[in-house]
């Protein structure tokens, strides 16, 4: 971080593909793609809504390789995996 904020360039860095997928009651996944540069992220987080305000209980980023639908699969399924570890059970 403090490389960056000494750098006299501007970052730019692209967003797209968001999804907001309701997983539980006042409980919701967060998905989007993140273009830092020259390498592509993958990014999941999990909101819950608390008397206090929303707050994250779960964060990802994972570099994708050329875009590799195995990756995104592999993020999904490490996804699914905390949902159960922070108590979320997913409704369809």
């Amino acid at each position: 971080m403090e490389k960056r904020y000494a750098s006299p360039e501007e970052d730019t860095w692209q967003t797209r593909d968001f999804h907001c997928l309701e997983i539980a009651a006042e409980n919701y996944l967060v998905t989007y793609t993140l273009i830092p540069g020259t390498h592509i992220t993958r990014r999941s987080t999990i909101w819950r809504q608390t008397p206090q305000g929303w707050k994250i209980v779960y964060h990802q980023g994972s570099v994708v390789e050329n875009g590799c639908i195995e990756c995104l699969h592999y993020v999904m399924l490490r996804v699914l995996d905390m949902l159960s570890d922070v108590g979320v059970q997913l409704e369809f």
